[in-house]
């Protein structure tokens, strides 16, 4: 019953959370207890002491595949991080991230069997978590519509070779002659933007390299120098 109601709710979510009215969650088999805290969950989206006021637990076991999941998109998130905040690749990442986090959240009040999780408690979970997925990825939207307009307004180096975005947001390699332009495909970008972060550690690592033997140099000289500087006091109080 549960999961039949869980299911129903998030495609009213999905279809308008700003206009739920008795009658549509009526006719999708919903408690009153559930259409309760569910619309109390959007609500009060922003305030996370609303499961405590309420005595709610919120503390639910993820589901196994979308948490893994989520742990493995970090491991990307970060390493595309090193090529900048405003890098459209780590934004689509970031966006991809964040869906997996809300969506594992919904999962895990959807296939949730603790009978101590009343109908009010699991719709307030469902109504709030799904609220801040729909406002996250807006913001995310935003803020990637926002790095696009900046790709617009300049240009890009990546591996080595001058790009620029059009106004669709695709990348295009600028020719050194003729006015032929060619769009480089998703995987393309995609390892594009690999390889310029592996440049980026390698020049990172050559250059600790650089100064780890830079500083070996001085405290080789160092060590000459007061080598020099003994056996000159030991020449001197030998000639007295």
């Amino acid at each position: 019953m549960r999961y039949y109601q869980l299911v129903s709710t998030a495609s009213i979510l999905l279809l308008s959370v700003s206009q739920i009215s008795i009658q549509t969650v009526t006719a999708f088999g919903i408690s009153e207890d559930f259409r309760t805290g569910f619309e109390t969950g959007i609500l009060q989206r922003n305030n996370d002491d609303i499961f405590e006021e309420q005595g709610c637990k919120t503390e639910l076991e993820g589901v196994e595949f979308f948490s893994a999941l989520t742990k493995i998109l970090d491991g990307y998130k970060n390493f595309m991080s090193m090529a900048g905040p405003n890098n459209f690749i780590s934004q689509a990442f970031n966006t991809i991230s964040l869906f997996l986090e809300h969506l594992n959240a919904l999962s895990s009040i959807m296939f949730n069997q603790d009978e101590d999780l009343t109908d009010y408690c699991t719709g307030l979970n469902f109504g709030f978590e799904g609220a801040n997925l729909l406002t996250s990825l807006a913001s995310s939207f935003k803020l990637s519509n926002e790095i696009k307009e900046n790709f617009k307004q300049n240009d890009e180096v990546i591996s080595g070779s001058k790009y620029k975005v059009d106004d669709l947001g695709e990348i295009e390699k600028k020719p050194k002659g003729g006015d032929i332009n060619y769009e480089k495909g998703a995987s393309d970008k995609f390892f594009m933007a690999i390889k310029a972060a592996e440049q980026m550690i390698e020049k990172k690592n050559t250059e600790t390299k650089r100064r780890s033997r830079f500083a070996q140099d001085q405290k080789q000289n160092l060590k000459q120098r007061n080598s020099l500087i003994s056996k000159d006091k030991k020449k001197k109080n030998s000639e007295f």
